[in-house]
């Protein structure tokens, strides 16, 4: 489930 990752890559660079 590459789209997971890629969600959770994007919150951390968000940082939520």
């Amino acid at each position: 489930m590459a789209g997971e990752l890629g969600h959770q890559m994007l919150v951390r660079l968000l940082g939520h």
